[in-house]
């Protein structure tokens, strides 16, 4: 799985720079501004993979920290193997480990609340009937 992300990942790279079009775009540039294209692609790539794969297992409702993490590092929906959750139940986490994880609840909690789709739509007399909307004249007027 973790291969399939970095070839995934390859890919989409070399998809968003251009492909074959795009080498000879930056093979023209110098050699800085070359490797700054690349790797100012590749970050951001892997970062929105990253944030969509840690949404995806939140959706799913993933509620522990090494499911999400499993599913950012291999971009998968499954929840961690057994044979894994065996591996990783075994290990003893020191203070400061556990202080960091519950950092990382308490974010993936708030992204979570940020990723909410909120209620379809309401009626205009359901919306204009609350009191902060009343100064909206063009639509409450």
């Amino acid at each position: 799985m973790l291969a399939g992300r970095l070839a995934g990942g390859g890919f989409t790279t070399y998809a968003t720079t251009g492909g074959r079009w795009g080498r000879g775009q930056i093979g023209r540039l110098r050699r800085p501004a070359q490797f700054s294209i690349g790797i100012g692609v590749f970050v951001t790539n892997v970062s929105l993979a990253s944030y969509g794969a840690g949404m995806m297992a939140v959706g799913l409702g993933r509620a522990k920290l090494r499911d999400v993490l499993f599913s950012i590092l291999t971009g998968s929906d499954m929840q961690i193997p057994p044979h894994f959750e065996l591996l990783l139940g075994k290990a003893a986490l020191s203070a400061e480990e556990l202080e960091q994880m519950e950092w990382l609840r308490d974010i993936l909690v708030e992204i979570n609340k940020l990723a909410q789709v909120g209620t379809g739509p309401i009626p205009i007399s359901e919306f204009c009937s609350k009191p902060e909307n009343i100064d909206f004249k063009a639509i409450c007027g």
